[in-house]
């Protein structure tokens, strides 16, 4: 990493760890990055916050100097590889930067709510995060992360669209304007285990991830193609990379 962005990841980190201690040090304590940190990356993965249990809280290592998504045999880390697997989109999933909306663990979402002043610094913490690093492509991880990342932005959103499979709703996508920035958001239905996603799902979701990437390489190149065309020309003539 460059020094200026050494810097302002340890910044984070210990800002972060002073607002734990500052309400109480709960011992569940909290995590960061889950991987390497980089500027613009292709993907930039959110989810809501980090799970396991106050064994798994390591306070001086808020970074991970490889991707967790690698080698970790978790549910959610194995099914977002079998997402990307079927792609030429694998390696961008391990050289994307990986973190929580919410960086404090919870058992679950309803039992976050015991601190406003947690919530209130990480998605302020959130906010900074993606303009500083300014990545091309955020994946949130379920849909609930996808509408807190968009209510963030209220003003600067617009355009979201639905993606279904077998009459389940598997994928949201939107459009934020930071600065000069057009970044395209991408809520999955939640990878892990319980939800009945099956090999078709995972597979299904993996074409369409790849499909904004096209769709998004050519907005950007010449304008012709819209990101979030409903024409249904336009539609088939993507698809056709993709059969």
């Amino acid at each position: 990493m460059k020094d200026e962005l050494i810097q302002w990841v340890n910044s984070i980190c210990e800002q972060t760890k002073k607002i734990w201690e500052e309400t109480g040090r709960d011992k569940r304590g909290y995590a960061i990055f889950y991987s390497p940190v980089k500027y613009h990356p292709r993907f930039m993965i959110i989810g809501y916050n980090p799970g396991g249990g106050d064994k798994d809280f390591l306070p001086d290592k808020c970074v991970q100097s490889e991707h967790d998504y690698k080698k970790s045999t978790y549910p959610l880390a194995r099914n977002m590889r079998k997402i990307f697997e079927g792609t030429d989109l694998l390696d961008d999933l391990f050289e994307s930067v990986k973190f929580n909306l919410i960086f404090f663990r919870s058992k679950n979402k309803k039992d976050l709510n015991y601190n406003d002043e947690l919530i209130k610094f990480s998605l302020l913490k959130t906010t900074e995060i993606i303009k500083i690093l300014n990545p091309e492509i955020i994946i949130a991880e379920g849909f609930g992360t996808f509408e807190e990342i968009i209510n963030l932005y209220p003003n600067q959103c617009k355009e979201i669209h639905d993606s279904f499979y077998d009459k389940k709703r598997i994928m949201r996508r939107a459009k934020i304007s930071i600065n000069e920035s057009k970044i395209l958001v991408l809520g999955l239905i939640h990878p892990s285990s319980g939800w009945g996603l099956t090999d078709e799902i995972f597979n299904k979701l993996g074409r369409l991830i790849r499909q904004e990437v096209l769709l998004k390489e050519g907005f950007e190149q010449d304008n012709t193609i819209c990101v979030f065309s409903n024409d249904e020309n336009i539609i088939k003539e993507v698809q056709k990379f993709f059969v």
